[in-house]
């Protein structure tokens, strides 16, 4: 079996993806704060895209004692003055977003076949070189980028050389 190597990782999509589920937690605790403010004991919500629902369902469990007229939960609410406009709202935003936290393993580009890790190989060789002679002074690694940009490139964004993916993966 081959070994797979890791030849890149694309760091933007994980943080883009990273930050929507921070933002799908946080929609979290606030709902669960809205619910039980509109409560008068504290629940545990188990379906964030139905929250409504579950708390007309509380709301109608702790109110049963009390409720001798039997009004339904969403009678019940506006007699009581429950405004469930923000929930329905925070229900709807969360209903947008996907709860899955992304997994990093999912995000790393690997070189598979023989061909494509001596590709990779191939590109790591190049660009030791060009790191060795720019540490004796020989012209700047840039220039040298020009020469071999289908094989590597100069990444800004972290301030080396890098292996081009697309040369690994399709040879070109």
């Amino acid at each position: 079996m081959i070994k797979k190597i890791v030849i890149d990782f694309d760091k933007n999509t994980f943080e883009n993806k990273q930050q929507k589920f921070e933002y799908y937690e946080s929609c979290k605790k606030a709902i669960s704060k809205e619910v039980n403010s509109l409560l008068d004991a504290p629940i545990q919500i188990k379906d964030f895209t139905n929250c409504v629902d579950e708390f007309y369902n509380a709301l109608q469990e702790q109110k049963q004692p009390t409720n001798n007229l039997n009004l339904s939960a969403t009678k019940l609410a506006e007699v009581l003055e429950r405004d469930v406009t923000r929930l329905q709202l925070m229900e709807n935003e969360i209903s947008k977003l996907n709860p899955t936290k992304p997994n990093v393993e999912h995000y790393k580009i690997f070189a598979e076949t023989p061909e494509e890790i001596e590709r990779f190989n191939l590109c790591n060789n190049a660009i030791n070189s060009i790191e060795a002679l720019y540490k004796y002074g020989v012209t700047p690694a840039i220039q040298f980028t020009n020469v071999f940009k289908q094989i590597i490139y100069f990444s800004f964004t972290e301030n080396l050389l890098k292996a081009n993916v697309d040369f690994i993966k399709n040879g070109r």
